[in-house]
């Protein structure tokens, strides 16, 4: 397995196999006091190998401090995918995994939203939070 993508964003849905975001990928959140409590949207984009289709796995995700603290409880997330009709032997699979809620930031500095399988980590994108 591998990530094809990880956003932040505003909001993040996904619906029939598709992605839909508002206001993704940005870097940088300003905010008029801390701590701030803001609305926001994690979409991530899992490749499972033709070898990992039809198990279970769990991913999570966490937000960590530019110290590597933990901001919030870990999201876990049990993904599995089959082999549909007609794939060819070989294909990756694609999972579209979309995650929504206020989280709060304590501090100005740097954030990251890391995705993991078990120990290992899949993706990392960060962003700074300022106040205005």
């Amino acid at each position: 397995m591998r990530t094809d993508f990880l956003i932040v964003a505003d909001a993040a849905q996904v619906a029939e196999g598709k992605l839909y975001v508002m206001g993704g990928g940005w870097n940088r959140v300003t905010v008029t006091t801390f701590p701030a409590t803001i609305n926001m949207g994690v979409a991530l984009g899992i490749l499972v190998s033709w070898d990992e289709t039809n198990q279970p796995h769990t991913t999570t995700l966490t937000l960590e401090d530019e110290d590597g603290q933990s901001q919030m409880n870990a999201v876990e997330m049990r993904i599995e995918v089959g082999r549909p009709a007609g794939a060819v032997a070989g294909e990756d699979q694609r999972v579209l995994v979309a995650v929504n809620g206020p989280i709060t930031l304590n501090g100005p500095g740097g954030y990251s939203v890391i995705a993991r399988l078990g120990d290992s980590e899949l993706a990392r994108t960060s962003f700074r939070a300022v106040l205005q």
